[in-house]
């Protein structure tokens, strides 16, 4: 073995040392690679192993050359662990090599321990986890930042790849987004045939993270259905419709899949019970099976009833009511709450308000645009006793008790005047006896609680083709019936709507037509019949008529009718004007429109006279004449809709009016606070001013001081005089001139446009102008003109620059 050494010594020179340096180390044996220049070779005996360093001026590299195990030891390199600067070394803590600059492998890396690494991983091929599916594992602590893509084995597509097997399953799969083929079409899940349903075990309903089936959902092609495990029921479940665990309770839309029968059917306990049909039915929600009586289905119970059911029609074939015996309801109210809107013929309801608050059935005509009461049908009673034996008390007539009515020579009797009995057989009088030269008429319905009608007739001469007849009497409208020349007209031909007039087909001139009307149903008082005399061609009572006349003073009746004077009377027996009302109650007369709408008339002891609506406003139309001292208006707010309120209007006007005239407002209790808006005669102009008088007498106020007048604008047409200061809070514009002696401006003072307005003229000019500054601008310049102590200066508001003027001193 042949070794040679770069030796140096401390006391070399420097060019020792260069010279040394240079020298090729060599040490090899024979056989073995030979020495290079400017390379160092470092071997063992045997040649296995050893350092070969290339070109010493270049950058060199270190080369393992060895087919044996070996390599080098962390004692044989330096710690870089002490933050040191190179770039290869050891740890010596923990045996591990450091390669600072990284590491580059051209050829395949086998480490028999753990990698660390705490930078970013990259692999340009394939990456392979594990070589034993038993032993090894994959544990994954970070953030996967970006999309794991599967790679299928060349031939198979991309569904060949699983994540997962059959018996090796991932337990939970947690996602942000979307689950499906891609980010936008489907999701496909499980599907297969009832028989390939998971098993059911006593774990399947339980919260066992290995047996449990909650949540499971998949699609049973033997039932063309999604399902899902019920852990209640613990069975499958349809997904689609409403079903119930056992599946004989359902809603379904298709009989067969894909029938599209357009038909919801309705099943419990495996029968179909109702459906809601398609086009060919109208939509109508149809009962599944019907044998024509109606008793197979139904909706509510006797004890189990439905709230409400809404609907513009409701059909049906046998009873509508509360049940099969006892009664319908039809909507109540008062007549201000009859619909207004969507009227239709034969609309039914019940008044409360008609037949005395009784109440009434009615109904609608849409051809009329009417409510109409219901007209009864009912048996009735008419007896007549005529010319019965002095001192008779009572007499024999078949009626209804609860529904009865007694006239004595055509006067109804009041309640009290007679006594009826329980089987409807005899009247007998109160108070009073019957003679020979009275005829007694006991008329009743078999029905309770309905009234019977007033009747009137009428009789005319027709023209030539007349139609048009007018109603004196007025009627009630279809309550009316037609006779020409004794025969009765059919009423398909008569017209009978607005209470007037009657149309009937055209007359021939002097046909005689009459007319036989009724009152609706209410109670009438009066009875006729053919001892009354035809006067005017209608029926009219021909005497005096008196009602309930007091037996002792025989001055006063409850009502009286003077047919010779054509008065009135109530409360009084001999009226003396064309209406006479007497009474000693607190109200008099009273005009009602309905219950909660009327107006009183009160007159007092004193002859006062008061009237009082139920509501808010009385409306007089014509004119208005009051004569008396005062006239006292109590009301909060006073409108008047004229245009014009003439105060002082004379009789007779004079020469010179000599009172002042105007508005006195009362203030309080101190007269001195009340004000005026006034024409001073005295001083021939309007004043506002504090007065010391109420109103109340007439003539001139006396006037303690004058007030603020505060207004939008005046216009002047002569001179202003400001006797103190005043204030214009807007615009002021005088169109005059201004005569200011000793006043002055609180605010500015503008034109109403910029640049229009002079102040002074060429042949009228300002005296003085004494003004702090002064600001010029029209269109070509902006400056303002300050005055300093020794000089004036001026800026040029446009450029910001200032300037003064020189000025020089005169003696």
């Amino acid at each position: 073995m042949a070794t040679s050494f770069a030796n140096v010594a401390l006391t070399d020179t420097f060019e020792t040392w260069r010279n040394q340096t240079n020298l090729v180390i060599a040490d090899v044996n024979a056989g073995t690679d030979a020495g290079v220049a400017n390379t160092v070779v470092r071997r063992d005996d045997d040649g296995n192993g050893g350092i070969r360093i290339g070109d010493l001026i270049a950058n060199g590299s270190i080369e393992f050359n060895t087919t044996l195990d070996g390599g080098i030891t962390s004692n044989n390199l330096r710690d870089v662990t002490d933050g040191t600067s190179d770039d290869f070394g050891a740890s010596l803590s923990t045996g591990s090599a450091i390669f600072k600059g990284g590491v580059s492998v051209q050829k395949s890396l086998n480490v028999g321990g753990s990698v660390y690494v705490a930078g970013v991983v990259k692999a340009e091929g394939n990456i392979q986890l594990g070589d034993d599916s038993g032993v090894d594992t994959v544990t994954i602590t970070g953030d996967i930042a970006a999309d794991i893509t599967p790679l299928p084995q060349v031939g198979l597509t991309n569904t060949a790849i699983s994540l997962g097997n059959n018996e090796e399953r991932w337990k939970r799969l947690f996602v942000w987004d979307t689950v499906g083929a891609n980010t936008t079409s489907h999701l496909k899940i499980p599907a297969g045939e009832t028989s390939d349903r998971p098993p059911i075990t006593n774990l399947s309903s339980t919260n066992n993270a290995d047996h449990s089936l909650r949540g499971v959902i998949r699609y049973n092609t033997t039932l063309d259905r999604y399902e899902g495990y019920d852990h209640v029921s613990n069975t499958f479940m349809s997904l689609g419709g409403a079903i119930d665990s056992d599946q004989d309770t359902k809603i379904t839309v298709e009989t067969t899949h894909g029938g599209d029968e357009d038909q919801i059917k309705f099943y419990t306990e495996g029968e179909e019970r109702w459906y809601i049909g398609a086009e060919a039915d109208d939509g109508y929600f149809l009962p599944s099976t019907w044998s024509g009586n109606g008793t197979e289905l139904h909706i509510g119970k006797t004890d189990q009833r439905v709230q409400s059911v809404w609907a513009n029609n409701v059909f049906c074939h046998n009873i509508l009511g509360r049940d099969g015996e006892t009664s319908i309801t039809v909507p109540s109210g008062s007549t201000a709450q009859r619909p207004s809107t969507d009227l239709e013929d034969g609309m039914l309801r019940f008044n409360k308000e008609l037949d005395a608050a009784k109440g009434q059935m009615e109904y609608y005509s849409n051809t009329a645009a009417a409510w109409y009461s219901l007209a009864p049908s009912t048996a009735v009673y008419n007896t007549r006793i005529a010319n019965p034996v002095d001192s008779t008390t009572s007499v024999s007539a078949q009626y209804n008790p609860a529904y009865v009515q007694v006239f004595v020579n055509g006067i109804k009797l009041d309640t009290a005047d007679y006594d009826t009995d329980t089987l409807g057989s005899a009247i007998t009088f109160l108070n009073f006896t019957v003679g020979t030269d009275d005829i007694i008429d006991v008329m009743s319905l078999a029905a309770s609680d309905l009234h019977k009608a007033a009747m009137t007739r009428e009789r005319f001469v027709a023209t030539a083709s007349q139609t048009v007849f007018t109603i004196n009497g007025g009627y009630t409208p279809q309550l009316i019936e037609m006779f020409s020349e004794g025969v009765k007209i059919d009423q398909s031909l008569v017209t009978s709507s607005n209470g007037t007039t009657v149309t009937i087909p055209a007359q021939t001139v002097g046909n005689i037509v009459e007319s036989l009307a009724w009152t609706s149903f209410e109670n009438t008082d009066v009875y006729t019949k053919s001892r009354w005399a035809n006067t005017a061609g209608w029926s009219s009572v021909y005497a005096n008529t008196y009602i309930g006349v007091d037996p002792t003073s025989h001055a006063n009746a409850t009502f009286a009718v003077d047919t010779y004077n054509d008065r009135i009377g109530v409360g009084v027996k001999v009226p003396e004007s064309t209406l006479h009302v007497r009474g000693l109650e607190t109200t008099q007369l009273k005009l009602e429109h309905s219950f909660a709408a009327n107006t009183t008339f009160d007159v007092a002891a004193d002859g006062k006279l008061t009237i009082t609506p139920s509501g808010q406003d009385t409306t007089l139309i014509g004119n208005l004449h009051i004569t008396g001292t005062t006239t006292e208006v109590s009301s909060d707010t006073m409108t008047i809709t004229d245009p014009f309120i003439v105060l002082n209007n004379f009789s007779a006007v004079p020469t010179n009016n000599a009172y002042d005239t105007g508005f006195v407002f009362i203030r309080g209790t101190n007269d001195l606070g009340n004000t005026a808006f006034i024409w001073d005669e005295s001083l021939d102009e309007f004043s506002t001013c504090r007065v010391g008088d109420d109103g109340s007498a007439a003539g001139n106020i006396t006037i303690a001081d004058y007030e603020n007048f505060h207004c939008g604008a005046i216009e002047i047409e002569d001179n202003l005089l400001v006797g103190t200061t005043s204030s214009f809070t807007g615009l002021a514009t005088f169109n005059s001139n201004i005569d200011m002696s000793g006043g002055y401006f609180a605010s500015d003072v503008l034109p109403d446009a910029n640049g229009t307005r002079d102040m002074g003229s060429d042949s009228l000019r300002w005296g003085n102008i004494y003004t702090s500054d002064l600001n010029l601008k029209n269109e070509r310049g902006d400056w303002k003109v300050v005055e300093e102590s020794e000089y004036l200066s001026l800026t040029n508001n446009l450029t910001g620059k200032k300037y003064k003027i020189l000025m020089e001193e005169i003696e």
